[in-house]
């Protein structure tokens, strides 16, 4: 079992029987745990589900995330960036609706960037690491998805 500290608090990640815990330590400084949900609890054993969500870790150790996915960014922290967009371009001369879609854009590709889901994945980067798991579902037949991971860095406040 792990015990874990995050957002200053800890926590004990369990697992359902259709879950899986996957864990990766980088030098003895930073340490990151995959938590992944599974169509079927078998697929736990399977040595491409195993590779794959090792190389998940891998992946959250050298690029750490902010955040799971676009659905779990925080309303207020998205809203922040698109007001520090709109004072980027407001100096350019464009009709407002071309620079309400540069604000998206911008905010699009920093989505891209701080969610882990979107990522380009550490072992192919011309694939989201979001395809490589839905490519890596159809290969073992079920599905595998990460529901939630932790990072940790040494020397780094919770």
């Amino acid at each position: 079992m792990y015990r874990l500290i995050k957002n200053g608090r800890v926590v004990d990640p369990s697992t359902g029987t259709d879950e899986t815990l996957v864990d990766y330590v980088h030098e003895d400084r930073i340490g990151v745990v995959v938590k992944a949900k599974l169509s079927d609890a078998k697929l736990a054993a399977d040595p491409a589900v195993k590779q794959t969500l090792f190389e998940c870790a891998l992946h959250l150790a050298a690029f750490s995330p902010q955040f799971l996915s676009r659905e779990k960014v925080p309303a207020a922290w998205l809203q922040e960036q698109e007001s520090i967009f709109q004072v980027q371009v407001k100096a350019m001369d464009k009709p407002a609706n071309v620079l309400q879609g540069i604000v998206k854009g911008k905010v699009s590709k920093l989505l891209s960037e701080v969610c882990f889901l979107e990522q380009p994945f550490v072992k192919d980067e011309k694939r989201k690491v979001a395809k490589v798991l839905e490519d890596l579902g159809k290969q073992v037949g079920g599905t595998v998805a990460v529901v939630d991971f932790v990072y940790y860095k040494v020397g780094e406040a919770a």
